[in-house]
């Protein structure tokens, strides 16, 4: 199953441009030896929660060259295949009343846009669809877990 996952990936890659082609491809390696010939890459990882299931492992990667990421989210205990979806993100500038505070912006305009809000150093928040903190007592953070800047 998972080798007709990746191969369905494969497919879908050679459809899309270049650089999509290149970061999906790289993204099932280890990002030292894969992601460093980006100029700036930031990775992060956590367990997002789901309600069907025993969480969502996530790893988020954000490759500023040309403004791409790509999101792997597996179903904890239901689901040992990974979804991984890319796409384009921006950043927006300001967060209520901190006008310094970044937030990432997955499917900026499109249907299955996310927003990340950053922290700290190292630490993201995931935000519901109006960009609001969501008020739950469950844990919607990720973990930066690579950075890389030449």
């Amino acid at each position: 199953m998972t080798k007709f996952f990746f191969l369905f990936i494969g497919v879908l890659i050679l459809s899309c441009s270049a650089p999509k082609k290149q970061i999906e491809q790289q993204s099932n390696a280890a990002p030292a030896d894969t992601l460093s010939q980006f100029r700036y890459v930031l990775q992060f990882k956590g367990t997002l929660p789901c309600p069907d299931c025993s969480g969502i492992k996530t790893e988020l990667t954000l490759i500023n060259d040309n403004l791409l990421y790509v999101m792997k989210e597996t179903n904890l205990g239901t689901s040992d295949t990974p979804r991984v979806t890319t796409g384009e993100w921006t950043t927006l500038r300001g967060y209520k009343k901190d006008d310094d505070a970044v937030v990432y912006w997955l499917n900026p305009e499109k249907k299955d846009e996310r927003y990340y809000l950053k922290t700290g150093d190292s630490t993201i928040l995931m935000l519901d669809k109006n960009e609001e903190i969501i008020q739950s007592q469950m844990n919607y953070s990720l973990k930066m877990v690579f950075e890389h800047i030449k």
